[in-house]
């Protein structure tokens, strides 16, 4: 089964909240000039490392409150990295002011040394969370994820895109209040600008990264904010990670993750899931579709329409989730009859635009734009023949 078996892990490159043991060059000194800055470091103050730099958990007597203090070694960098990457990071850095990014206070250099001081975050990462806890409640889940939604929706409002979206990169603050960090891949992106620079984590990214063709940062965003759903619910990643990057794309073009069977999953937030991971870029929603889904607004669809029989759509799916639920052993063809139904029923939803054709239409190909009742019920019908 895609996915069993497979917990997310953390990625050893460049997670800074994680502690790794490079040899780098003492970091004392860097230690030495945040004193002189005034800051001071209480007992347990390393945060973690990742290749270039260090985090350090320190306390500024002045405003009476911690923070964390990003530490890159500059003379440790790629020329690349230090004059086309920490430039855009910083500048990035600077503009966030919202609830849902965790915000710089101040960035200097200093003897080969870039600063960034940074909100502390007290609950640590969503990774380090799920490891201790397990998977989130569908109720948590959402609520985390909202406030990620947020946040993302702001970057892409400002057209800041991520590139790095995974929970390691998403911290937990006091009150429950997430905040999205790591900003070393963000770009700046003017309307309809591809990407060709294929950064971020594997398990994270959108079959075009893995493809290594020209790509639309947003909507990658997207795909990973869908992995890092499933993850958090699941404590499982979507497809599996001892595969080729060509066997990933295989398994998400046949969208061969399942979820497993001993978690309580509704089917509203199996459908959402499912429409984020949508694997033609041009049809994945953008963030702002997502914040829309049913399951994120908490909006239960009040879809109404007719079928063949005159049965509403809300009552179908009602109608076949019990079926699909109750039937132990059902046959192949009993299924299909149903999903052939289904698909030729005209059901008016919010999202509705045609009929959908059955006769012709190449197997497993949906219109572009389909009611959201139709989607959980395909869905859940599909993953019942498998």
């Amino acid at each position: 089964m895609a996915g069993e078996g497979h917990h997310p892990e953390r990625d050893a490159g460049r997670h800074h909240h994680h502690r790794h043991h490079h040899h780098h060059r003492s970091y004392s000194q860097a230690r030495a000039i945040l004193s002189r800055y005034g800051y001071q470091f209480p007992q347990y103050f390393k945060l973690g490392s990742g290749h270039y730099s260090k985090v350090y958990k320190v306390f500024d007597a002045e405003q009476t409150r911690h923070f964390a203090v990003k530490v890159t070694d500059l003379k440790k960098v790629t020329e690349s990295f230090k004059t086309k990457f920490v430039p855009r990071e910083r500048s990035i850095w600077r503009q966030l002011d919202h609830p849902n990014t965790v915000r710089m206070h101040k960035d200097f250099r200093k003897s080969g040394y870039l600063f960034e001081v940074l909100d502390y975050s007290e609950g640590g990462d969503l990774l380090s969370y799920l490891r201790e806890h397990g998977p989130l409640d569908e109720t948590t889940c959402r609520a985390w994820m909202r406030q990620v939604i947020d946040g993302v929706s702001y970057l892409h409002r400002n057209r800041i895109a991520h590139r790095d979206l995974k929970p390691e990169n998403i911290l937990l603050f006091e009150g429950g209040v997430l905040k999205i960090t790591d900003y070393g891949f963000a770009k700046q992106c003017s309307d309809g600008d591809m990407s060709s620079t294929f950064c971020g984590t594997k398990n994270y990214k959108a079959p075009e990264l893995l493809q290594k063709i020209g790509y639309d940062p947003f909507k990658a965003d997207v795909w990973s904010f869908g992995v890092i759903c499933f993850v958090m619910l699941t404590d499982r990643m979507p497809f599996r990670r001892d595969v080729s990057k060509a066997q990933m794309v295989e398994e998400q073009r046949n969208r061969q993750y399942r979820f497993p069977s001993h978690l309580t999953i509704s089917l509203q937030c199996r459908g959402a899931i499912d429409t984020i991971l949508t694997f033609d870029p041009e049809q994945r929603p953008s963030i702002f579709d997502v914040s829309n889904l049913p399951w994120f607004s908490g909006v239960v669809s009040e879809s109404s329409g007719s079928s063949s029989d005159g049965s509403s759509a809300s009552s179908m799916a009602s109608m076949l989730e019990s079926i699909a639920r109750c039937v132990v052993e059902i046959s192949d063809n009993v299924l299909f009859d149903c999903l052939h139904f289904l698909e030729s029923c005209e059901l008016h939803g919010r999202e509705i635009v045609t009929d959908v054709p059955m006769h012709g239409a190449r197997p497993g190909e949906l219109p572009r734009m389909i009611s959201h009742e139709a989607r959980l019920i395909r869905a859940l019908l599909i993953k019942i023949m498998d």
